[in-house]
């Protein structure tokens, strides 16, 4: 095969998602409009039904991305611009990388990790403001995902944890309800009283995924802050 390893998708917005990248990267796109609310897993899998061939239930049906981490491209998933505490106006969503050689499992792989590296951007961001971070909750769509879960620990080189019931505004709102109303006598006690953790997942310390992250961190330097 010939190949382009410079071959870049950027100015990605969500106005022309669709003309620009047609109809297989359009479904892994989606996910990213709704990246951090329960719609994230639910778009991955309604798009699994409607576009032919759609490599969603591929992907989950794969223990980790180890086998094809190096061979990624690098997704940037800042669709709608950047958000603090980053700030560079007129930003876009960009796949970088692209090879004759890569698919839609791919593309949808990529959007993952991409999802994945901003989380650990964002770690970082906290960590030399000396707020320690040691584990990560994660609730909502994306929970539904094991790999991606396993993914989301191995970049960021935390601890990730799924509570056994991911809706978390709905919960945090009933306790909430029940403190004031006093079915409980604080806080404190009705969070550990409704709380259980269901999943835990531990980061692997492989390299291939440090290098995932070294990646994206590299094309977002080189782009928006050169």
């Amino acid at each position: 095969n010939v190949h382009f390893p410079f071959c870049w998708f950027v100015g990605i917005s969500e106005r022309n998602i669709a003309a620009t990248l047609a109809k297989s990267p359009l479904a892994a796109l989606k996910v990213l409009r709704e990246a951090h609310t329960g719609k994230a897993a639910t778009f991955l899998e309604q798009d699994s039904t409607t576009v032919p061939n759609f490599a969603y239930r591929l992907i989950l049906s794969c223990g980790n991305l180890v086998g094809v981490a190096t061979d990624l491209p690098i997704f940037l998933p800042y669709i709608t611009g950047i958000n603090p505490p980053d700030y560079h106006p007129g930003t876009s969503g960009v796949f970088y990388g692209l090879h004759t050689s890569h698919n839609r499992f791919h593309m949808a792989a990529a959007v993952m990790a991409g999802v994945a590296c901003l989380l650990k951007k964002n770690i970082l961001h906290f960590e030399a403001n000396h707020i320690p971070v040691n584990e990560i909750i994660s609730t909502g769509g994306g929970t539904h995902s094991p790999l991606w879960c396993q993914l989301k620990a191995d970049i960021t080189g935390k601890p990730l944890v799924v509570p056994d019931d991911t809706q978390a505004c709905c919960l945090g709102s009933a306790i909430i309800a029940s403190a004031a109303k006093g079915a409980y006598t604080d806080f404190e006690t009705a969070t550990h009283s409704c709380v259980h953790i269901k999943s835990v997942y531990t980061p692997t310390n492989n390299p291939a995924y440090q290098e995932i992250y070294h990646r994206f961190s590299h094309v977002y330097d080189s782009l928006f802050k050169g």
